[in-house]
């Protein structure tokens, strides 16, 4: 828009357009605005325009209407880029778009309404319960401030929505605070995601640089994140991890505030945790974290830990300096298997800690983390990598009615001429 201009520009829409309902579905067709507030004399000029070259750009369905957005507030310590509190008429989900849960497919997250007492969570409980008794149930609030919230409910697995450039402009080399109001119901369901897309060769690679699972909230809670963009084009979204029945995620009132120019450029590299851990109360087991270096260079120095480990448990590495690892070149892959034996009194718990990496790259220090966790059984389990077993073929029975055979394995006590073996491994505990 000239005069007092009011600009929107972008590089790329990454993104495919998943939304079932869309006929742009299949294509990378995603809707892109621009708000301005007109002059008094009301002449205002409104202009499209590509810059020249070989790449193709499709604009389609263009109009003009009046914007009952909040305008962004002030923000503290930089400039707010971003910010929806869901209450103003422009279509669909304030800055995101849909992801790739449940592929092309019309979602379960919609623009909730408040229409009390239904909507609220002191009705459902009471009436409609999760669990037993009067607002004990997990039941959440479909819109959390004003008359309207963002509400995912027992969606896909998958990326449910993200942000892409034309609604969240991200500059490579900028520290980023994004936060925003939300409740949700049930442990482990959901992630916030920060993730980056590289574009080449006509094709579009996109991947997590990091996720933090939301903890329940029954009441409304407040997430912050700060994050350094780069590693491609930098993108923010809500994954699904888990199947639970009546997972909710309800969100309103997110902010992305530009806090500057960074000190150090963005962590591209990642670490990975195992999914569904189960360790036994009093015996060592094994847990396995992966570090993968998604940089342009090699980096260095690698080592891993594990932070916020319950008091009272014993955090070993199998093999000496199994957690450092001199180089780590472009996409290689690394990992390194802890051993972790919880007290007996932690049987029957689902504790959760932080896996964190720490590495040189082109002469700065970075740090990756990601979330932790494991469910203590009631009884002690071994490891499959602690033990192993071995059998001769001297006898050549496996009882009264079951026939011959070479070797022979039961559940019962071991026949004559029959040896097990049961090695526990030995752990060198490093640092």
């Amino acid at each position: 828009m000239r005069g007092t201009d009011a600009v929107k520009t972008f590089d790329t829409t990454p993104a495919p357009n998943r939304m079932g309902a869309d006929e742009k579905r299949d294509t990378y067709s995603q809707r892109a605005s621009v708000s301005f507030t007109a002059p008094r004399s009301g002449q205002v000029t409104v202009e499209l325009s590509a810059v020249a070259g070989e790449p193709a750009v499709t604009l389609d369905d263009v109009r003009v209407m009046p914007d009952t957005t909040t305008p962004p507030p002030r923000g503290e310590g930089g400039t707010v880029v971003a910010h929806d509190d869901f209450e103003g008429n422009q279509p669909g989900w304030g800055p995101f778009v849909k992801g790739d849960a449940g592929g092309v497919t019309d979602p379960r997250t919609s623009i909730s309404d408040l229409h009390e007492p239904y909507s609220q969570k002191t009705w459902k409980n009471t009436y409609s319960p999760y669990d037993s008794g009067s607002l004990e149930g997990k039941a959440v609030d479909d819109v959390l401030t004003g008359r309207h919230s963002l509400k995912s409910h027992a969606e896909n697995t998958g990326l449910v929505y993200r942000t892409v450039p034309a609604t969240v402009p991200f500059t490579a080399g900028h520290r980023y605070r994004i936060s925003f109001d939300y409740q949700t119901n049930i442990d482990g369901q959901w992630a916030w995601v920060t993730g980056a897309d590289k574009v080449g060769g006509g094709e579009v690679v996109s991947r997590d640089i990091a996720r933090d699972v939301m903890e329940p909230a029954l009441e409304t809670a407040t997430y912050t994140r700060e994050f350094v963009a780069g590693c491609g084009d930098t993108w923010v979204g809500l994954r699904k991890l888990g199947g639970a029945r009546g997972a909710d995620f309800v969100l309103d009132d997110v902010t992305v505030t530009d806090l500057g120019k960074a000190g150090t450029g963005a962590a591209c590299a990642e670490v990975t945790t195992p999914a569904g851990a189960e360790l036994g109360p009093g015996v060592p087991g094994e847990y396995v974290t992966t570090f993968t270096n998604h940089e342009e260079t090699d980096a260095a120095d690698v080592g891993l830990r594990l932070d916020g480990v319950p008091d009272g448990w014993k955090v070993e590495v199998e093999k000496k300096d199994g957690n450092v690892f001199p180089v780590v070149k472009p996409g290689q892959r690394v990992s390194t298997t802890w051993l972790l034996t919880p007290p007996a009194g932690a049987a029957g718990t689902s504790p959760a800690w932080r896996a964190t990496a720490v590495y040189d790259q082109a002469g700065a220090t970075k740090t990756v983390t990601a979330d932790a966790r494991a469910t203590v059984t009631d009884r002690p389990v071994l490891a499959p990598g602690s033990m192993t077993a071995t059998a001769d073929s001297e006898n050549r029975s496996s009882g009264p009615g079951r026939g011959r055979c070479p070797m022979c394995w039961t559940g019962t006590p071991a026949p004559s001429g029959t040896r097990t073996t049961r090695t526990p491994s030995r752990p060198t505990r490093t640092g």
